[in-house]
């Protein structure tokens, strides 16, 4: 179907709520007819197409008489979706964009730019393969509705605009795969109702702006395989409503500021594949929210903070592959409020002694992973006391996993809870207790 049959197909077809041109129009579009952008009860709009290269607002109607000026505005839901997954077609001229637009996703290698003005009716725009897009414009700023900005594999983006920052009713950010981008603008704090924050491979992403920890209303922020990120702000213990933390593949990053211990909202945190990262917040344990802490692949963590032990609130721990980590402290094993507890791939014989009252401080303990290994990858022999940390509860289930063990502790069969018994690598292991 070439543009001419499209505007064939769409006159008088005003009150179109769903187009969908998938497969339709990639091979033989040469344009859009700006008949399009007067559909003002289209919900959704499919373009399966590669050749779109420029963006632009509907037209006025041609007269006051057209069907165009009686149809009623989009709904709060109206969406339109640009598709761009193959490389076919010839380039269009433009794509025509109703003026009460909500939902824009584009999906388009060849756009080279967006309208200086964009509908001021979006709530959710998200970019996303815009290979050759090289910049958004300034005018991004008057986009007040928007609730949900998504920026996706846009390797020409070098910058964000300072605009960026009047953008009041964003509270979902995300930037993933902007290759080129070095730096945030220093209005990112300005963003006063963003909650949700994920930064994902941005690769030249050397610092976060100052200005981050005046973002008073984020509550989850994500920090994924960016390289060359070496620190956070040194105010970062202002971010009073934060509440879950990710930080994964950032090989650069050596340390969390110290201030990190001042997120006073902070539930959860996770922290994995940080190659440099040597230690933690000492003050970490004293976070009067902290439920939740998942650490992974930190191979220069060498101790943990001796405060962990009054985390009263955490209900999961989960350490694993820290390989320079050498020694437990005894009183991480006194967490009255502990659930899950996984203690894996250590290099270190951190758990050849546990302490005798191992269970006796850890009254509501349900999932037990403990595994150990040696410098040449073989699971090493665990020695557990004769008492496991396990009392049975009719109300929730229990499940044990263990490795190399050369024995079963003799009362595992008073866990009345158990539905599941994990024993890997237990070659030593002869017979079952009765």
């Amino acid at each position: 179907m070439d543009g001419a049959g499209l505007a064939s197909l769409l006159e008088g077809c005003w009150r179109l709520r769903e187009l969908d041109l998938d497969d339709c129009l990639h091979h033989a579009v040469q344009w859009v007819p700006p008949a399009m952008g007067h559909h003002g009860c289209l919900q959704r709009l499919l373009l399966h197409t590669s050749a779109l290269t420029s963006l632009s607002l509907a037209p006025a109607p041609a007269s006051p008489d057209s069907p165009a000026s009686a149809t009623a505005p989009l709904d709060s839901n109206a969406r339109v979706t640009l598709d761009a997954a193959t490389s076919m077609g010839n380039p269009s001229d433009l794509v025509y964009l109703p003026l009460s637009l909500r939902h824009l996703h584009l999906q388009c290698p060849s756009l080279q730019s967006l309208p200086e003005s964009i509908t001021s009716s979006l709530t959710h725009l998200s970019l996303v393969s815009c290979s050759s897009l090289p910049l958004l414009p300034p005018s991004i700023s008057l986009l007040s509705s928007l609730t949900s900005l998504t920026l996706d594999n846009c390797p020409l983006l070098s910058s964000l605009p300072h605009s960026l920052g009047s953008l009041s009713s964003v509270h979902s950010l995300r930037l993933v795969s902007l290759s080129s981008c070095a730096e945030l603008p220093h209005t990112f704090g300005d963003l006063q109702s963003l909650r949700l924050l994920s930064l994902h491979h941005c690769g030249h992403l050397q610092h976060l702006p100052p200005s981050l920890p005046y973002l008073s209303s984020l509550r989850r922020l994500t920090i994924m395989h960016c390289d060359r990120l070496v620190s956070l702000p040194a105010d970062f213990g202002q971010l009073e409503s934060l509440q879950e933390l990710t930080v994964q593949h950032c090989h650069g990053l050596e340390s969390l500021p110290p201030c990190a211990a001042s997120l006073s909202s902070l539930t959860r945190l996770l922290v994995t594949h940080c190659n440099r990262l040597s230690h933690l917040p000492a003050s970490l344990g004293l976070l009067p929210s902290f439920k939740h802490l998942e650490i992974s692949h930190l191979r220069l963590l060498s101790s943990l903070p001796a405060s962990l032990s009054n985390m009263e609130l955490l209900t999961l721990l989960s350490l694993d592959c820290c390989n320079s980590l050498t020694l437990l402290p005894p009183s991480l094993f006194h967490q009255p409020s502990l659930e899950h507890l996984s203690i894996t791939n250590m290099q270190h014989p951190v758990l050849s002694s546990l302490p005798p009252d191992f269970g006796l401080h850890l009254p509501r303990l349900k999932e037990l992973h403990l595994k150990e290994h040696d410098m040449a990858g073989h699971p090493r022999a665990l020695s557990l006391p004769a008492s496991l940390p396990l009392l049975p509860s009719p109300q929730h289930p229990s499940l044990v996993a263990f490795s190399s063990l050369p024995s079963l502790p003799h009362d595992i069969s008073a866990l009345t809870s158990l539905l599941s018994l994990h024993v890997d690598g237990c070659y030593a292991l002869t017979h079952l207790p009765p």
